[in-house]
């Protein structure tokens, strides 16, 4: 598993998987719904040449019902390229080019007459950005304060709320484009909504003119939709197994791998500090917020969801690269992107740091924090003529034969008999007996 972590090779995550489709009918189960969603996304990639791993990074965003951020000058085809990804979808979409003119109402829906005349401002949403599903802001950072403020509810708690009107937005995943960021509280609070960032370079190579040409000249820069897009009841159903949603298909994680994720998040952020402080001694160290370390176990999941498994594992971690770089837009500029190259970097060093002892280790600390946490919630069991399933566990952990001879210096006891060599994880046992010690 850590070996496949330390590839340097980014294998794709749209390649197709033959052994799954559609079922009876061409019904879909959760697999051919996998593969129907890639193949629409690789319709994507053969319709505007030259950005997979930018479809890729789309891909990503719709399983974990997040947003993407594109920068981006003009003539680069974003329109083209939002326009073919949301149209491989039977869904409502919401298209917007801001200005700073551009008021709320033209956004959220324009104000009911009639709830106006009782003195209650009131927005009509139907046909909004309230009721898409997707969303395509193009120019977004034109938008002025008051516009951003409206939509920052409706892209991050899925909700416009302005006084008495709370409304449910039914918005999945927006895409937004902006060739500038301007500096203001408002908007710093809104990039941090777009957990996915890419800059689309209009540069390109010699082959990739020529293909663009031949796309071009086949379909004259008209979008081409599918016959049959696909409903959204697809997207929305992989994004319930991403998001830990749906109980009957659950996404595993072992404590190792989330321990080897935030690992390389912070082995990242060391390496691209260092990076900049090469050419400004006084430059800050780069921010991953809490938001962002949170979220990237969905990425892992639907990594893990792209290829068809319900577990996490090593191979999954690369996905990572999508939400800690802004990546190249443009396939032919990855090997230059020197913040996939720190990524990979920071990938290897950090799998190479902890054999499986050392991630053993991790996994028997988190077990004991699991087993205190059952312990601490006094789990009654005299009377009882079958004993939880949670206290045989703890009994087999331990090696105990009664419930009654487990106490707080059982888990003392076994965190300080554990001869832990990795500093990082010795850590972790100290905080962990810390912990206990404050609950004794």
């Amino acid at each position: 598993m850590i070996e496949q972590a330390r590839r340097p090779e980014l294998p794709s995550l749209l390649t197709p998987n033959r052994d799954f489709g559609a079922g009876p009918e061409g019904s879909l189960d959760i697999h051919g719904s996998i593969e129907a969603l890639k193949a629409g996304m690789r319709r994507v990639s053969n319709r505007v040449v030259g950005r997979e791993q930018l479809v890729e990074q789309t891909a990503l965003a719709i399983l974990s019902r997040e947003h993407q951020l594109i920068f981006s000058r003009a003539g680069t085809a974003k329109t083209l390229y939002a326009e073919s990804v949301f149209g491989a979808f039977d869904a409502e979409t919401f298209a917007m080019q801001f200005t700073k003119g551009t008021t709320e109402e033209a956004v959220v829906g324009a104000y009911d007459l009639e709830q106006f005349k009782a003195g209650r401002i009131w927005h009509i949403t139907e046909g909004s950005i309230v009721t898409a599903q997707f969303a395509f802001l193009d120019e977004f950072m034109d938008a002025n304060d008051m516009v951003l403020r409206s939509i920052l509810g409706i892209l991050n708690e899925r909700k416009f709320s302005k006084g008495q009107q709370q409304e449910d937005a039914r918005l999945h995943t927006a895409i937004a484009v902006t060739n500038y960021l301007r500096q203001s509280e408002m908007a710093e609070a809104l990039l941090d909504r777009f957990l996915f960032k890419v800059r689309l370079d209009p540069k390109t190579t010699t082959l990739n003119e020529m293909l663009i040409d031949r796309v071009y000249g086949k379909h004259n820069g008209r979008i081409v939709r599918p016959e049959s897009p696909l409903p959204m009841d697809v997207p929305r159903e992989l994004a319930k197994v991403v998001k830990g949603e749906n109980p009957e298909q659950i996404i595993t994680a072992s404590y190792a791998i989330l321990f080897l994720k935030n690992q390389i998040v912070r082995k990242y952020v060391e390496l691209v500090t260092a990076e900049r402080r090469k050419t400004n001694t006084q430059a800050d160290q780069i921010y991953v917020s809490p938001r962002t370390m949170a979220k990237a176990r969905d990425v892992l999941n639907a990594s893990a969801l792209l290829n068809h498994r319900f577990e996490v594992t090593g191979e999954d971690l690369t996905a990572l690269r999508f939400i800690l770089t802004t990546i190249s837009g443009q396939d032919s500029q990855v090997e230059a992107n020197r913040e996939q190259e720190l990524f990979l970097e920071a990938v290897d060093q950090i799998t190479s740091s902890y054999g499986q002892d050392e991630l053993g280790q991790v996994e028997r600390i988190m077990q004991i924090n699991e087993y205190f946490e059952a312990f601490k919630s006094n789990i009654p069991v005299e009377g009882r003529k079958k004993m939880p399933a949670i206290i045989q566990r703890i009994l087999e952990f331990f090696g105990l034969a009664q419930w009654e001879e487990v106490s707080i210096e059982t888990f003392r006891l076994t965190l300080a008999a554990m001869n832990i060599r990795n500093p990082e994880i010795d850590q972790m046992k100290t905080d962990m007996i810390q912990r206990i010690d404050s609950n004794a």
